[in-house]
């Protein structure tokens, strides 16, 4: 894997912790961050991605003969994850109601930041 700002030696294991425990709710990371090294250096399996035909498929052959490893496990959540762009496309509508030809000079930062307090406008009325 070539070296790159995320793919370096503790990047991609700090990535692996950080959505383990924000997926799982939990501490207990276990040795996710060793697995993940040994996965980056190719010492995690001798089996290759490149023989599946999908990778939730790789990660479900790998996870039989290490059950105790949290790398698999955490591979198949992130991979069962369904891509939607509703809250993408939310937020442009959202941004459209706030940048008008009135407010065009209206900075990126600024309509965020009032998108953000009006989301939290909007959640203090439903409660």
């Amino acid at each position: 894997m070539p070296v790159t700002t995320l793919s370096g030696a503790g990047a991609l294991p700090a990535i692996a912790v950080y959505y383990y425990r924000r997926l799982y709710s939990t501490e207990d990371i276990g040795i996710i961050r060793d697995d993940m090294f040994d996965w980056m250096k190719g010492k995690f399996t001798k089996v290759r991605a490149s023989e599946f035909a999908c990778p939730w498929k790789y990660w479900a052959y790998i996870q039989t003969p290490k059950p105790d490893s949290l790398l698999p496990k955490l591979a198949i959540a992130v991979l069962s994850i369904a891509v939607n762009t509703a809250t993408c496309e939310r937020l442009f509508s959202a941004l459209r109601l706030l940048h008008t030809t009135k407010r065009n000079r209206l900075g990126w930062s600024k309509a965020l930041d009032i998108e953000t307090i009006a989301k939290h406008v909007r959640q203090r009325a439903l409660n």
